[in-house]
């Protein structure tokens, strides 16, 4: 695909870079990447408008991830029950071997292949806000969204499944800096308890979009190895870790106050609506049940209380349901979008620092390395 300025799409004049580690193509201090930018405001409402434009996907992805979380649900739901039932007709372990299977059928089957899906969706929506904020419009101007992502997807689909082990090892990184957060907090003479709470949201805001900032990053420079793109990615990214750092601190503010509005108002909206139907169903169920002779409450007022109950459990369970899809499809977009065009609005004439490169000789990065050199091999083994 021809890119900008006749380098070829994001900068063909890399290709064939030399793996980390070998001489660079480039003399120390140039530049290796090559794109413009229609859209350089970082702010929430620039990065609101830009997800506007793809609102298709968004929808997408809120049924899904609502249909994820319902099957999830029925599933655990269903099986818990299964096992009771196994337990208490056949033998406690029996049971117990039923939980277990069911566990591990969902995780290894249902959930691994639906994350997988919701991702590589996820990555079709990465591609078209890519295009929107590189180049204004997506694709040629001319193809739907939808299409263009999907065949962005099928024809990177190898990339994405590199990436998306990146993205489980990132987080497994993440998660040992964290916890070794809390260990330094436990071992402080005084209550540090909100600053490493608040540290910890912030490293988890500040990281939880690298892996999709890197997929956005390899599209631009899509003729050259994966590896290559991701190792200067990475690199760039903790280059510029404070300017990205103070996005993120914007994130997780606006993502609190969001978070807190939604379940007040949703919690609310649902609690007024269920308690008249439950109210009702009570009080046809309850009479029938009441024994004067045996004292208690009145129907009336014991109507009232499973009523109450219920609308309380009921909207707690909905609104953790909608509140969980709006998040991932419509929330978490715009953050990408607002980390994304901070990485390319700062990095789009700056030489990365070859004192960045340094972590990415560590144990972590050669094992991922290695994984993905393996799935580069054996795709182009088939093809």
């Amino acid at each position: 695909m021809q890119g900008y300025g006749g380098q070829g799409y994001g900068g063909q004049q890399a290709r064939g870079n030399a793996a980390y580690g070998g001489p660079p193509p480039h003399a120390p201090g140039s530049i290796r990447h090559a794109y413009p930018l229609t859209s350089t405001s970082t702010g929430f409402f620039p990065a609101l408008f830009l997800n506007v434009r793809t609102l298709p996907y968004a929808f997408v992805r809120f049924f899904l991830h609502l249909v994820h979380a319902v099957v999830g649900l029925l599933f655990i739901g269903g099986t818990i029950a299964l096992a009771a039932f196994v337990g208490s007709k056949v033998h406690p372990a029996a049971g117990l071997g039923v939980l277990l299977a069911g566990i591990v059928l969902y995780g290894a089957v249902w959930g691994w292949w639906f994350r997988y899906l919701l991702y590589a969706v996820k990555c079709g929506h990465i591609a078209c806000l890519t295009d929107l904020v590189t180049r204004g419009k997506i694709g040629d101007g001319h193809e739907g969204m939808l299409s263009y992502g999907k065949h962005t997807v099928r024809d990177r689909l190898g990339d994405i499944a590199q990436v998306y082990v990146m993205q489980g090892m990132v987080r497994a990184l993440v998660l040992e800096v964290t916890m070794g957060l809390g260990l330094v907090g436990d071992l402080m003479p005084f209550d540090v308890g909100f600053i490493t709470t608040f540290a910890r949201s912030l490293i988890r805001a500040g990281t939880r979009y690298l892996d999709e900032t890197l997929f956005a990053y390899s599209l631009l420079r899509r003729n050259e190895p994966l590896w290559d793109v991701c190792s200067e990615g990475m690199g760039y990214y903790f280059q510029n870790v404070r300017e990205i750092a103070k996005t993120s601190v914007w994130v997780v503010i606006v993502n609190t106050v969001l978070l807190v509005v939604m379940w007040i108002g949703l919690g609310v909206l649902f609690g007024v609506v269920l308690y008249p139907v439950l109210h009702s169903l009570a009080v046809a169920h309850v009479g029938d049940l009441y024994d004067p002779s045996a004292g208690g409450a009145a129907p009336n007022d014991t109507a009232a209380g499973l009523a109450i109950g219920g609308a309380i459990l009921g909207s707690f369970l909905l609104t953790a349901l909608i509140i969980h899809s709006l998040e991932q499809s419509f929330l978490r977009p715009i953050y990408l979008t607002m980390v994304m065009t901070k990485f390319l609005v700062t990095i789009q004439s700056q030489p990365l620092d070859p004192r960045f490169q340094s972590f990415l000789g560590s144990s972590r990065a050669t094992s991922l390395r290695n994984v993905t050199s393996q799935i580069d091999a054996k795709r182009l083994t088939r093809a």
